[in-house]
């Protein structure tokens, strides 16, 4: 019987798992005691082994070749990284994510990002440590993988810092009174929010899904909006505390100004609104946090001689700010002009999706995560699909229909995982569109054509398509099996459909949320829906609150 094939460990006699055809002992054990050149030239054969044993499932095996190669070579880049890739199989995250890491620090490689990010998300940290924080930003904020998915991990390093822990459970403790700085913040809290640049990368990457921490990013953004309007100007000139207050302003128009607002904090920051319109018209210049918090409050873009904005000598913080809520507003709508309209929009449930992400394009994101490889079709459903398929032999130039597009995340993502693909991806919404356009014009893909249109009214086009891709959309529809016909019509022979649905069923406690929603006849208003929010979150005792409140 073949030891090693067997999962027990390697034996000094077994056969040697370079491939040499000596003895284990008599080649690379003996290795492992010699002078450092020898050491080194046993390197190559012990990745041989080690991966050899990797591809055969025999981790164990591979991990101590691994290990004897780091003895040799501490910074030994391919074993630091298969070493890390081992350890997440084997479930061993804290592990691996160490491994990840210094790979990193030899040098910069995509591969171990990936590792480092797929592990991260995994993770409920219970130790803090500068190079994880480190990297952990960068992943944030460099889209290692998409952001969404390590807002939790990321907040939980956060929240190991004692000061900001204690100001997170200081708001939530109070909710729903507002907290005076004072009492928020300590005597140290706020400098350890400011100062913590992991927190900005959180609020700048990713719409916040965590009930208490929007809670205390309510709480955080009342006391800010206290003490800008009480301190004097020569009292604001802090640049970390500027940082996280523009961290915090985006946050707020990522998430759609969605947190809760007291009727004294609207009223105080329509009143500092006022102040900075009264001094951009006059061109004077004014504190960095005034444009913040009002930006927490109310997008930049509706200020009177918000164009003045665009040539401000400021910062960084301040010019990330006015970018995000004034300049790429403003180029969304430069190329809605230019983006073809291919069908009419039908009235009744089509116009009034329409109506819906004109006003609020949806998701909101910041970056989509590169794809290491591309791959062909047939490549991707070997990978995702269970049954058997007719390959549809297509290595490259691949058309692809996006049938509901939104924002453009979906098609950023296909444009770059299918190799050599052509794609067309429409909408209802010229807002949604434009969005999408602008993402695809900073990324540089060049293989993607918008084009607003109605997708029950997509028959009459003549183009055919190798994929054809509809997510989340069709049940939107007056008539989603009559939307789904036409579409199996513009698809060629052979072709495939990605298809995902809502399911009623496993929708339960939204189909209850808007059962209540009707009852309490909430108007269609920001106020409202804020108000709508916080009614729902006192109901956290009910079933169906319990079930809704996971998916927030």
């Amino acid at each position: 019987m073949d030891k090693q094939g067997s999962g027990s460990k390697l034996g000094r006699n077994d056969p040697c798992p370079c491939g040499s055809g000596r003895k284990y002992k008599a080649c690379c054990l003996t290795a492992q005691s010699a002078v450092p050149g020898i050491q080194a030239a046993a390197i190559p054969a012990l990745m041989q082994g080690a991966f050899a044993h990797h591809q055969r499932g025999r981790l164990d095996e591979a991990a101590s070749l691994y290990g004897s190669v780091l003895r040799r070579d501490p910074r030994h880049a391919d074993a630091l990284y298969l070493l890390g890739v081992l350890l997440a199989q084997q479930g061993r995250l804290p592990e691996a994510l160490g491994h990840f890491a210094r790979r990193l620090s030899v040098g910069d490689s995509a591969e171990a990002k990936l590792g480092f990010a797929n592990c991260m998300k995994q993770m409920a940290f219970t130790q803090d440590g500068a190079e994880i924080r480190r990297l952990a930003t960068r992943a944030l904020s460099e889209a290692w993988i998409s952001p969404r998915e390590l807002v939790d991990p990321a907040l939980g390093l956060v929240l190991l810092d004692d000061e900001i822990r204690g100001c997170f459970e200081r708001a939530v403790a109070a909710w729903p009174r507002r907290l005076s700085r004072q009492a928020l913040f300590g005597t140290a809290g706020l400098a350890a929010l400011a100062g913590d640049g992991l927190l900005r990368s959180l609020l700048q990457s990713s719409p916040m899904q965590s009930i208490a921490m929007e809670r205390f990013l309510t709480q955080a953004r009342h006391a800010l909006l206290e003490l800008v309007t009480d301190a004097g100007a020569d009292g604001l000139d802090d640049e970390a505390l500027l940082a996280f207050c523009c961290a915090l302003a985006r946050q707020c128009f990522l998430n759609e100004y969605v947190c809760d607002a007291t009727d004294g904090e609207i009223a105080a920051a329509e009143a500092l609104r006022g102040r900075l319109e009264a001094l951009l018209s006059s061109e004077s210049s004014f504190p960095g946090p005034w444009l913040a918090m009002a930006a927490a409050y109310f997008p930049l873009e509706g200020l009177a001689c918000a164009e003045r904005l665009l040539a401000l000598d400021c910062g960084q913080a301040i010019a990330a700010l006015v970018d995000q809520q004034v300049r790429e507003p403003r180029r969304e709508r430069a190329l809605r002009a230019q983006i073809p309209a291919l069908t009419a929009i039908g009235a009744g449930v089509s116009s009034q999706v329409q109506a819906q992400y004109e006003e609020n394009p949806y998701p909101r994101w910041t970056r989509a995560p590169a794809i290491l490889a591309p791959l062909s079709i047939d490549e991707f459903l070997q990978r995702v699909a269970p049954a058997r398929f007719r390959p549809l032999g297509k290595q490259a130039g691949m058309d692809v229909l996006i049938a509901g597009c939104g924002t453009g995340f979906q098609s950023i993502c296909s444009a770059q995982l299918y190799s050599g693909s052509r794609l067309l991806a429409v909408d209802l919404s010229l807002a949604s569109l434009g969005y999408a356009r602008r993402k695809t014009e900073e990324i540089g893909l060049t293989n993607i054509d918008y084009a607003q249109a109605d997708i029950t009214r997509l028959g009459a086009q003549e183009r055919r398509f190798d994929l054809i891709e509809s997510i989340g959309v069709l049940h939107h529809l007056e008539d989603p099996e009559a939307g789904w016909r036409t579409l199996l019509d513009l698809l060629r022979p052979g072709g495939v459909m990605l298809i995902a649905l809502y399911s009623e069923l496993a929708r339960q406690d939204i189909v209850a949320a808007r059962r209540y929603i009707a009852e309490q006849g909430y108007a269609p208003t920001a106020a409202d829906i804020r108000r709508c929010r916080q009614d729902i979150l006192a109901l956290e005792g009910s079933d169906w609150t319990a079930e809704l409140l996971q998916r927030w």
